[in-house]
């Protein structure tokens, strides 16, 4: 992976994205805490990461826009919205539902941005990687460098709830959020110095430079042309649909960790839950250079993940034991995201990749507000380790699903290649 470090501009990408999830694990942190200890119950908690995730489902209609503008700048703008927000959040915080209503409208509003950021930022990795063994192994590290971050970082946030308190949590998220917004604007004035063209309409900077602004329903079409790429695929249609039942089953998690974190009395051992998930992520991130690039691993991989929530179930209460778990469910976890993320980019052509992109991240997201609403009801009636029991079932049965499929499981990354498709009138 070194040569791939070597290239700056996959390392300026490589250090604004470090920040950005630097920020994201530390904000996620301090915001369910402080939401948990202020409210003590999992409904509200469930309310605010629903504000949270629920921006996801709107990625698809930023898809044109990042296909027309320049990915990297529209990153750091996203970026710097958001560590604007970070710092107002601390003075509004309170136990009142005024506050409490003036903050979730803020969050929903940074999550937004956040639905434009991550598909945008995955857009950039093609157009500075264009080799395909390259491009698996940036994916590889990128993802590897997200679990570490995310587990330091929540390390360090829930440090800081527990020893200072929540505040400095936000603006030290904040902070690196302003620094990595700068470093892609770095990028943008990079990318545009190697690709003159591309900064003008969209950034491939192929023949598409040369369309006209779009109205309504030439947008619309745009929109229509990524989905109907997923659709059309097999392999990507299976992923996707059950992509939105594994994340439902994911987000009956989320909401309740809070309370098992103060189930055990403090706000470290809730990260530390957290810690071992991004732990695992690492593992199962460097693990995808060793293992074939195929439908049947991910498969067989998503299955393990299943299993490692239905451990968490039957193991003793204690934390060690519950950690263990949560750590062996990350490291499958690990496997599928490179995996399915690298042949999501080698069979999508450069021209479409943001619409492509914006439309996977609001497909992968949908079913976590529903599953928060949910879980935040079943939390109030179901013993934690239920809701692990049962998240775990529904993801070994998504696992089954895509075994049974004999197209899905025998696919590989050597037979993967963009798929020649006609652009819609939009993109003349």
């Amino acid at each position: 992976m070194l040569p791939i470090l070597k290239n700056v501009n996959f390392l300026s990408f490589f250090a604004s994205r470090t920040l950005a999830n630097f920020a994201d694990s530390i904000y996620f942190i301090a915001l369910l805490w402080t939401v948990q200890t202020t409210f003590h119950s999992p409904a509200f908690t469930g309310f605010t990461f629903t504000a949270l995730s629920a921006a996801a489902m709107f990625s698809f209609a930023f898809g044109p826009l990042i296909d027309r503008f320049s990915a990297a700048a529209l990153s750091g703008i996203a970026l710097l919205v958001q560590g604007v927000i970070l710092l107002v959040i601390p003075s509004l915080a309170g136990p009142n539902p005024l506050s409490f209503s003036i903050v979730l409208i803020l969050v929903l509003i940074a999550a937004l941005f956040s639905a434009l950021f991550y598909p945008a930022n995955m857009s950039l990795i093609p157009q500075i990687l264009e080799d395909k063994d390259k491009l698996v192994q940036g994916n590889s590290l990128v993802s590897t460098s997200d679990q570490l971050i995310n587990l330091i970082g929540f390390l360090i946030g829930g440090t800081l709830v527990a020893w200072i308190g929540s505040n400095p949590s936000f603006y030290a998220a904040s902070a690196a959020l302003f620094f990595g917004s700068l470093l892609f604007f770095v990028l943008m004035r990079r990318l545009k110095a190697v690709k003159p063209n591309s900064g003008n309409v969209t950034n491939s900077g192929n023949d598409t430079a040369e369309r006209p602004a779009a109205g309504f329903r030439a947008y619309a079409a745009e929109i229509k042309e990524g989905l109907q790429f997923l659709w059309r695929n097999t392999f990507l249609r299976v992923l996707m649909l059950l992509n939105v039942i594994a994340n439902f089953s994911v987000s009956l998690l989320v909401i309740v960790l809070p309370s098992l974190g103060e189930s055990y009395g403090s706000a470290f051992h809730y990260s530390a839950i957290y810690v071992a998930f991004f732990f695992g992520m690492i593992v199962g991130a460097l693990l995808t250079n060793a293992i074939k690039k195929s439908g049947l691993n991910i498969s067989l991989f998503w299955i393990g993940s299943g299993l490692a929530l239905l451990l968490f179930y039957v193991l003793p209460f204690g934390i060690g034991w519950k950690a263990g778990s949560i750590a062996l469910f990350g490291l499958c976890s690990g496997v599928v995201n490179v995996l399915q993320m690298s042949f999501l980019q080698l069979l999508t052509e450069e021209r479409m990749m943001g619409r492509v992109m914006s439309t996977v991240t609001t497909i992968s997201n949908i079913a976590i507000p529903l599953g928060s609403v949910i879980g935040s009801s079943l939390a109030l009636q179901l013993r934690i380790e239920t809701m692990f029991l049962l998240a775990g079932l529904m993801i070994i049965c998504c696992g089954i699903v895509m075994l049974a499929i004999r197209s899905v499981r025998s696919y590989t990354a050597e037979a993967s290649a963009p798929a020649p498709s006609q652009p819609t009138e939009a993109a003349l």
